[in-house]
C-alpha cells in the first residue's frame, strides 16, 4: 500500500531553488538527475514510510519526523561536468 505524497509549498520552493543550482552549476542533465532522484526517493517513502532514521526535537509538534537522504545526483556526474563545476571555482 502507497501512501499519497504530499508537496508543502516550501517542499516545492526548496526543490525549485536546488534545481536551479544544479542547472546553473552542472547543466541540463545534472538538474533533471536531481529532480528525478527526489521523485524517486518520494515514491520509496511512499510505500515505507518508516524508511530513514527518526530524529529528535525538543518541539513535540517534530516528534517522529524522519530524514531520509536521497541519491545526490552529482555523485555520477560526468567528467565534463565536475570539469565545468571545478573550472568556475
Amino acid at each position: 500500500m502507497r501512501l499519497g505524497i504530499e508537496k508543502s509549498p516550501l517542499f516545492l520552493a526548496d526543490v525549485t531553488r536546488q534545481f536551479g543550482w544544479y542547472r546553473e552549476e552542472g547543466g541540463d542533465e545534472l538538474a533533471w538527475r536531481f529532480f528525478k532522484a527526489v521523485d524517486l526517493t518520494l515514491l520509496k517513502l511512499s510505500a515505507q514510510p518508516d524508511l530513514g532514521r527518526i530524529r529528535r526535537f525538543r518541539n513535540p509538534v517534530l516528534r517522529g519526523l524522519r530524514s531520509f537522504r536521497i541519491q545526490r545526483p552529482f555523485d555520477r556526474m560526468t567528467p565534463s561536468q565536475a570539469a565545468r563545476i571545478s573550472s568556475d571555482e
